[in-house]
């Protein structure tokens, strides 16, 4: 039997995908498409070193494996184009559109909606949906069988057990039966009968059976994950906060991830309308663990380095080569956008979005996370030393009301007030 499977994404967590569908490619031949927006990466990768490049680690691509760019059509097809399954592996940004142009994406997968479409995507966009809601609202009737795919999972670390000294042969099959210490959690975001269900198993036993793969079934599976995964960039942001304030510290890190665990809860009930303290699946609790506690994770990096007031852009360009700090960026304002649309609140989650903003400090974020999983900062707006964040927070209000006029002239006293030398605002633990 031949396998024949599309991975759209050629960063780390789309080179993982792929190398892990080669490696799990036992007893079937696997032919993997990689579909990537970087023309000349993915040139490079089809014609020129074959290499992947995830960190300091280089990669051989194995033989089994074809490179070419989205916009490339007839590439990302290839003969007759059919395939057994999409793995959507791209930040939550590239589903956004265009003015009227559909994203690349979606074009790629539009060809394909007879096939079930994995999505791996974290964070949000930057109108405050998930990607699971952006897919669905793009594709319109012609839905694919989506499925949410979850769990603790860390791209380098993954391609790393998919590579030899791993089992990976450059045939593109694996030579161990052992499983490689991944799990993959998925949801299926589409009614489906019992029969549909268990060949969508099945399928995805099959294309990862050296993985652990579990399945959640329970009511809107699919839009807790996706909830979930969407939060994901902004605990390991605050884990970092801690792990700055609280060098070494495991137990700081798990009263933060038990703050963490507590509060996305909350949110995905209260976004969801369901019952107060409805838990989450046990897959959701191990990627939030795995937020909290991964230290090589981009996000906890930028999170140690936020140590200063307005030292942002700094920190994006110490961490996030090039402009990749936008997936975080977009998450931000995508989380802050629906917090508003659906009259939410979150503190946990305000403090850190309000660290990523700079409008407090990383100490002070990272001190008040592990005691109470907030910080009550807004009580002292009115406090004399506190002028640069009644501004800032007076920025924030006219975003939400949309009032672009009180958008400027917030903006303009902001910016007086900072030319003029203010001093930052004085954060007092309560």
């Amino acid at each position: 039997m031949r396998s024949r499977l599309l991975v759209l994404g050629s960063g780390e967590l789309g080179a993982a995908c792929a190398l892990s569908l080669l490696a799990n490619g036992v007893g079937v031949r696997s032919d993997v498409v990689l579909a990537g927006r970087d023309r000349d990466y993915v040139h490079d990768l089809q014609h020129g070193s074959r290499t992947f490049r995830l960190g300091d680690r280089r990669i051989c691509v194995p033989s089994g494996l074809s490179a070419c760019a989205m916009d490339d059509g007839a590439a990302v097809l290839g003969g007759d184009g059919a395939v057994d399954a999409v793995s959507v592996c791209v930040p939550a940004t590239c589903l956004e559109s265009d003015g009227d142009e559909l994203p690349l994406v979606v074009k790629c997968i539009e060809p394909h909606v007879e096939v079930p479409t994995l999505l791996f995507t974290r964070g949000f966009t930057r109108c405050g949906l998930t990607p699971l809601e952006k897919l669905r609202q793009v594709l319109g009737p012609r839905q694919p069988k989506l499925l949410v795919v979850s769990g603790p999972l860390f791209a380098r670390e993954w391609a790393a057990v998919s590579t030899p000294p791993y089992g990976v042969a450059d045939n593109g099959s694996s030579s161990s039966g052992s499983n490689n210490g991944v799990t993959l959690s998925f949801a299926a975001a589409v009614d489906v009968d019992t029969g549909a269900r268990c060949l969508l198993q099945q399928l995805t036993e099959r294309l990862w059976w050296r993985e652990c793969v579990t399945w959640v079934d329970d009511p809107l599976s699919a839009e807790v994950l996706s909830l979930v995964n969407g939060c994901v960039p902004l605990c390991s942001m605050g884990a970092g906060l801690v792990s700055n304030e609280y060098p070494g510290s495991v137990s700081a890190l798990t009263s933060y991830m038990q703050h963490a665990v507590g509060a996305t809860e909350k949110l995905v009930n209260d976004v969801l309308g369901r019952p107060l303290g409805t838990p989450l699946p046990a897959c959701a609790l191990s990627t939030i663990a795995m937020a909290c506690t991964n230290y090589a994770a981009r996000e906890f990096a930028f999170g140690r380095r936020l140590d200063y007031h307005f030292r942002h852009r700094d920190a994006l360009r110490a961490t996030f080569p090039d402009r990749s700090y936008e997936p975080l960026d977009a998450t931000v304002a995508g989380l802050h956008t629906l917090l508003g649309r659906r009259v939410v609140s979150s503190p946990f989650y305000e403090v850190l979005m309000d660290a990523f903003l700079t409008l407090l400090r990383a100490s002070v974020a990272g001190r008040e996370l592990v005691r109470t999983g907030h910080y009550e900062y807004r009580d002292g707006v009115r406090d004399e030393n506190a002028t640069l964040l009644r501004h800032a927070l007076a920025v924030d209000s006219a975003v939400v009301s949309g009032d672009e006029q009180r958008f400027d002239e917030a903006r303009r006293l902001l910016q007086e007030a900072f030319e003029a030398g203010c001093d930052a605002p004085a954060m007092r633990s309560p």
